[in-house]
């Protein structure tokens, strides 16, 4: 890449790298070998999950990233790892994409409009809630791994909604305080946790709900300390495998 005097100084760059591990009987090697590189425009928030791949795969194998996301766009990447196209964002805070790159969540005003990756509308989700200003502290939202449904949170209204990405409501759940509430998917998208800290005035204790991908609650947990928060992690996962449902406590 030619470097020239409008290049910033800091750049901003997505590497994929391998590690080859070689076994023998006498020695065990390991390395890294570059596979790919490439400079975005902003700061990366971002990126779908990665693929499977074979090194020297057939041409038309395809390469196993396939969206970035920036403070500034959204670049969907091609077959051979080129940017085919970007999609522009004005408020980076305000959206969310799934995992596997399919689905596109925008909050703009009163409304979140659900989108596929070629920015095509698939659904719009009116935001129910009191206030005559939708502020973008006053909701949250997530999309989920397998870009199939949306979460939203109200804080004013108190209330969680499932949405399909259509649109269409699955569920609500009304709840006391959903302020600082943190939501949970499982890796295969079917189970979601949401921690809810209860920050409300003389709370001594928060609760943990678990739902299914149908907004189906299965059960609450309620612990001492009101504003106890998730582990702090980079990742959103929830080994679904390890979460035996016969051991789940009765829904509250």
């Amino acid at each position: 890449m030619k470097m020239n005097k409008k290049t910033p100084k800091h750049e901003y760059i997505l590497i994929i790298t391998l590690l080859f591990i070689l076994l023998s009987s006498t020695s065990v090697n390991a390395g890294t070998s570059l596979l790919w590189r490439k400079t975005f425009d902003s700061s990366i928030i971002k990126t779908g999950y990665i693929s499977n791949f074979k090194i020297g795969a057939d041409k038309g194998s395809e390469f196993p990233l396939k969206v970035v996301m920036t403070e500034k766009s959204i670049s969907v990447l091609d077959s051979k790892g080129k940017i085919a196209r970007k999609i522009p964002l004005k408020d980076y805070a305000n959206t969310a994409i799934s995992d596997d790159g399919t689905t596109i969540a925008t909050m703009t005003g009163r409304e979140i409009s659900i989108s596929n990756i070629d920015n095509q509308i698939q659904g719009i989700v009116k935001i129910a809630d009191p206030q005559p200003v939708v502020l973008p502290q006053h909701v949250s939202f997530e999309l989920s791994p397998n870009g199939k449904y949306l979460i939203v949170i109200s804080y004013f209204s108190r209330t969680i909604y499932f949405h399909n990405k259509k649109g269409n409501m699955l569920s609500k759940h009304r709840f006391d305080d959903l302020r600082g509430a943190e939501i949970r998917f499982s890796k295969d998208s079917h189970y979601i946790s949401i921690h809810v800290p209860n920050w409300g005035e003389s709370k001594s204790s928060g609760y943990l709900l678990f739902f299914n991908d149908k907004g189906e609650k299965l059960w609450r947990f309620d612990h001492k300390g009101s504003q106890a928060r998730f582990e702090d992690r980079k990742s959103t996962r929830l080994n679904s495998s390890h979460i035996p449902l016969s051991r789940m406590p009765s829904s509250a």
